[in-house]
């Protein structure tokens, strides 16, 4: 029987636990003609409700569906090659088809088209000529934009870890894209990213492209009754038991982030233990963190002196709302409050420590959970 808690990619609904009230917005957006940004930590589970809202279209005819991940794009050339990739590869269904419309559609600069067998299929590589003009590159992307426009369907195009242009040694693809995608009646956006600061910026910034342009939807961690749940249904369809106590145990330790959920669950069900309680739980959390312990000595090796006893200080609160309050600096010996400034801000940068905001608090937290804990084994 399949291991039920996926860690990665996404299989069918009956492995997909809850996010309904979000995919019914995405699907919302994508009826009513709203382009969207979906804003969330790494491994919260946004390529899966892409993909899980993707499924709830599959019977449409009059839909096509087409996701782009563009995190290891650099420039605006590697863009325009995994966008045509993207599109091209998927609107035309054979390889003569897909030849003869990109060199219809692609005027401005010629691409070198390759296939590559891969998960049994024939995908295309384009390649595009690297000594591209800014203007050739330009005219490429509304090619393809138009090439979008002036299909007979919907064309709903998730592009993920969007703030990646933001990245870019270009300075005006922002304005590239708004301006390329505002006029198309047919094509809707998913923009999703995982750097809230950047994200919040690029979508919401007053004088930024994109301020107004799309629908904002942040996700967080899902709920805990539907995931308890999904926990016991999927124990309880393989003939096993876990305590729900057990199960709010894991809920609790991983703050609900859904990947190390699902990491923990995966482990726990691979175990073939059928009787789960909170003691077989805390077990497993110790032999996580045994497996991972080289891998956290080497954040060591990332950081200053000063960052990781900052970092190992708010691992052991396990949240921090104010680490400039004299009674954590006290407590953690942590010296000036300025000092604290300069290593926090470099733990944000580095995206080794998190702002997460709730309805009640804000606080400061590590962002690897299983980090965290790790840390918070540890003697001062």
């Amino acid at each position: 029987m399949m291991n039920p808690f996926l860690v990665s990619g996404y299989h069918s609904p009956a492995y997909f636990c809850d996010r309904e009230q979000e995919t019914e917005r995405l699907i919302s957006c994508i009826n009513n003609g709203r382009h969207c940004t979906l804003i969330s930590l790494r491994r919260m589970g946004k390529s899966g409700l892409i993909q899980h809202t993707f499924r709830s279209l599959a019977n449409r005819s009059d839909a096509v569906c087409l996701s782009l991940d563009i995190y290891p794009t650099e420039n605006l050339h590697d863009l325009i090659g995994e966008l045509a990739k993207t599109v091209f590869g998927a609107l035309e269904p054979t390889r003569a088809k897909l030849l003869k419309s990109i060199g219809k559609h692609l005027k401005a600069l010629r691409p070198t088209v390759k296939f590559d067998a891969t998960a049994g299929q024939m995908q295309p590589l384009i390649e595009f000529n690297a000594g591209a003009s800014e203007r050739e590159q330009h005219a490429t992307i509304e090619e393809i934009f138009q090439y979008l426009g002036k299909q007979k369907r919907t064309i709903v195009l998730a592009i993920d870890e969007v703030q990646q242009i933001a990245q870019y040694p270009e300075t005006n693809v922002e304005a590239l894209l708004r301006t390329h995608i505002q006029p198309l009646t047919n094509v809707r956006c998913i923009f999703s990213g995982s750097q809230k600061h950047t994200m919040t910026q690029m979508f919401t910034g007053y004088g930024r492209p994109f301020f107004g342009s799309t629908e904002i939807l942040h996700l967080e961690p899902i709920a805990p009754e539907p995931y308890k749940a999904f926990i016991d249904h999927h124990f309880a369809a393989a003939g096993r038991h876990i305590d729900q106590s057990a199960i709010q145990r894991i809920l609790d330790w991983t703050h609900g982030h859904t990947y190390y959920v699902q990491y923990v669950c995966n482990k726990l069900y691979s175990s073939g233990v059928e009787q789960i309680d909170v003691g077989i739980v805390d077990a497993q959390f110790r032999q996580i963190l045994t497996e991972h312990e080289t891998e956290y000595y080497s954040y060591r090796n990332l950081l200053t002196a000063y960052q990781w006893r900052l970092l190992r200080a708010i691992a052991k609160e396990h949240g921090v709302r104010s680490p400039k309050s004299q009674q954590f600096i006290s407590r953690y010996r942590l010296g000036a409050a300025s000092s604290v400034q300069t290593a926090l801000q470099a733990l944000l940068d580095k995206e080794i420590v998190i702002q997460h905001s709730s309805d009640e608090h804000t606080e400061y937290r590590a962002y690897n959970v299983f980090l965290e804990q790790w840390l918070a084994l540890q003697g001062l």
